[in-house]
């Protein structure tokens, strides 16, 4: 596993392993037929994605997790992250959290340019050398912050 630093918005950058997060899928209590759920989606956007024209089938690769604060979303992503990447094993799996936070600013436009940075080059790179699960967690409170910054 190998982390790297100073990304501008990305709190967490490393490859992962198969064990870095597996105890986390299995302390999340949830339905087997959710995480079996999760886990196809997971890896449906990881290898048909790539191979079949976004006009045939609409994969955008993005799954959204959505409920009150300490419910275990967080901890159910790095999870299904950490069993996507043993189930990969012939790619590296990239890991990205991002800490939208640092993305906020009160100058005019700058936190546009951040988040259009963000997702249009840095994580944009990221996925082009290979499959690259993004964890974007956000709190409502901030959330709401984050939209007026912008």
């Amino acid at each position: 596993m190998s982390v790297k630093q100073d990304i501008k918005g990305i709190h967490i950058a490393r490859t992962l392993g198969a064990q870095d997060h597996a105890e986390l899928w299995d302390s999340i209590h949830v339905s087997k037929d959710l995480k079996d759920s999760l886990l196809c989606q997971a890896l449906l956007n990881f290898t048909l994605r790539p191979k079949v024209s976004r006009t045939v089938i609409p994969l955008h690769g993005v799954i959204l997790l959505v409920g009150k604060p300490g419910s275990g979303k967080t901890s159910l992503a790095r999870g299904l992250a950490s069993k996507a990447a043993g189930l990969l094993p012939a790619k590296k799996l990239a890991y990205l959290e991002v800490e939208p936070h640092s993305l906020t600013s009160s100058a005019m436009g700058k936190t546009q340019r951040a988040v259009t940075e963000l997702f249009g080059q840095t994580i944009a790179e990221y996925a082009q050398a290979g499959p690259t699960f993004v964890l974007l967690s956000v709190a409502r409170d901030h959330a709401c912050a984050f939209e007026v910054a912008a």
